[in-house]
């Protein structure tokens, strides 16, 4: 019977999504820690809604801000460990199940406001560029 099949898929979906420690960045808008010292973003308040819609049990307090290096290795190590905010590489796609979200991210290149327009007359060559570590 299809809806007993489909009733067992989401017991077994709630029981999974119940028991998932989640893990981010700081990386704002997408996450980050308010003037109250509470965690918040789009991404954040997404996956905060998307429990709510499900009936479940999750707070911001819930989720933990790690080193993006740290988040990676503990989704790759333990099966209840779970991270948004992840750029789609095919790398990735090759390590992790990719959830896609509704909306676009952009990867940059960020300088200081005051620094712009000397830096925009400036070759990539000719720049420093730093990354974080495990990061696209």
């Amino acid at each position: 019977m299809p809806v007993i099949s489909f009733a067992n898929e989401e017991i077994e979906a709630r029981a999974f999504l119940a028991n998932i420690q989640w893990q981010t960045e700081d990386y704002p808008p997408y996450n980050f820690i308010d003037e109250n010292d509470h965690l918040t973003g789009i991404f954040t308040d997404t996956l905060l809604l998307i429990y709510k819609e499900l009936k479940l049990d999750l707070t911001s307090k819930d989720i933990h801000i790690v080193p993006w290096a740290r988040l990676v290795h503990n989704v790759k190590q333990k099966q209840e460990f779970a991270g948004f905010s992840m750029v789609s590489t095919i790398q990735r796609e090759m390590n992790f199940h990719l959830i896609s979200l509704p909306f676009l991210t952009k990867i940059s290149i960020m300088v200081l406001q005051e620094r712009k327009l000397e830096l925009e007359r400036m070759s990539l060559e000719n720049l420093s560029i730093a990354v974080v570590r495990e990061d696209i």
